[in-house]
């Protein structure tokens, strides 16, 4: 697919405005003293779009957001969510200590693993997070059954698609699994699901929240235990093309709201909500920078960037084929006055499928290459973790153009 980045950008797709005027006059200091490639996250940024969301959340109250540990890019973003209210969903033992370094409360991180080690289990049970149970076996396991969690969760299969059958409990599996976990010493539960799938639609997200509340009122019925919360991992998703309509979230949470309230009045259950909304924080408040380094005109311009770039890759692992993208001289000035022209990215790897797209021209200097025009791609927070650039330097933007280099929420493994 064919877009130009000449239309009129989708705000939610691109960096803001504000964002762009903390960072471009200053991106010539940076550069020179860290050097290129480097991504950048905005720390006003994520504060803010933490605000609004933790502003939406209080005036619905039965809403919680989360954010998957393993999509942040930067362990600094962690205590501005923890801040705003927000839990965490996390699937090692390496990522439960890191939120408990960072004194995220217990009750606000869920563990998530369909294949955890009896050591994980152990450390989770310490800790007194919620444990995320895939398996009805599991409470067959004797570390469990010496001392369960007093808070836990089952991951159940609410629909029948492939990617969904391969976690959770089978229907028939729920009852039996409810029961024994009550027996065993258990008495706070929740239910949890996730698609495998990025929401864009809040009709999709909706359904799946009934049909939990069908559930949740299928075990009330059952077994007398109140679900105190639901939880969907499934990412809600930001637009990936620049016609694509923006997710309402605020829609979302005023429609489900009314569903919880005939749940409760049909059905007498009232579970709270927690919805996974990591990419929602993250939107316009990251961008990868690089440093053109080759241009070959063969029909089109074909233009080389320093580094690997599987950040602007067709990918079917993330639908993401159009990354907005703005072009800078070797200062750090937009250069939307010259003439745009098609361009093709290319990579040392000539099986890779990068993306093409309209752009200003970009000037390549070989005498010179500190003189070459930088690349800047927007909105790239999850998606550098989904690319595994942890090679490249991340730097945590500050007031007035001061950076600071942060580290990747697995750095404690070895990465920077």
């Amino acid at each position: 697919m064919f877009y130009t980045n000449k239309k009129e950008r989708n705000t939610i797709m691109s960096m803001s405005t504000i964002f762009e005027q903390r960072l471009f006059p200053y991106l010539h200091r940076i550069i020179k003293q860290h050097q290129s490639p480097i991504r950048i996250y905005d720390a006003s940024g994520f504060k803010e779009s933490s605000r609004q969301l933790e502003t939406l959340f209080s005036t619905h109250q039965r809403f919680e957001g989360f954010c998957t540990l393993g999509l942040l890019p930067t362990r600094d973003i962690i205590p501005i969510l923890r801040d705003s209210g927000f839990g965490f969903e996390c699937s090692t033992s390496d990522e439960l200590q890191t939120l408990q370094k960072f004194k995220v409360s217990p009750e606000k991180i869920l563990f998530t693993s369909n294949n955890p080690t009896q050591e994980e289990l152990g450390q989770i049970i310490d800790s007194r997070c919620i444990l995320n149970i895939d398996d009805i076996t599991w409470l067959q396991k004797p570390i469990i059954r010496k001392k369960i969690p007093r808070t836990i969760c089952f991951r159940i299969q609410v629909d029948k698609s492939s990617s969904s059958r391969r976690f959770g409990l089978t229907h028939e599996q729920l009852i039996p699994a409810f029961h024994q976990a009550q027996k065993l010493g258990a008495n706070k539960f929740g239910i949890s699901t996730c698609n495998l799938e990025t929401y864009r639609d809040p009709s999709t997200t909706r359904r799946t929240i009934i049909r939990l509340l069908e559930v949740v009122s299928y075990i009330h019925q059952h077994t007398g235990i109140q679900i105190e919360f639901l939880h969907d991992g499934s990412n809600i998703g930001t637009p990936q093309y620049p016609d694509e309509p923006v997710y309402p979230i605020d829609l979302l949470c005023k429609h489900t709201s009314n569903d919880l309230k005939l749940a409760d009045s049909d059905n007498d259950v009232s579970p709270d909500i927690y919805l996974d909304v990591t990419d929602f924080v993250l939107q316009n408040n990251a961008c990868i920078i690089m440093r053109a380094t080759n241009r070959k005109n063969v029909g089109i311009a074909h233009i080389g960037l320093e580094g690997t770039i599987p950040i602007i890759k067709k990918s079917k692992v993330v639908e993401y084929e159009y990354p907005h993208i703005t072009v800078l001289d070797y200062i750090g000035r937009p250069v939307c006055s010259r003439t745009y022209e098609p361009i093709h990215f290319i990579d040392s790897n000539p099986s890779i499928d990068l993306i093409q797209t309209v752009l200003p021209r970009i000037h390549v200097n070989h005498e010179h290459p500190e003189l070459s025009d930088l690349v800047v791609v927007h909105n790239c927070g999850t998606l550098l973790q989904h690319k595994n650039q942890s090679n490249i330097l991340c730097l945590f933007l500050k007031d007035k153009g001061v950076v600071e280099k942060s580290l990747n929420v697995n750095s404690e493994m070895g990465f920077v």
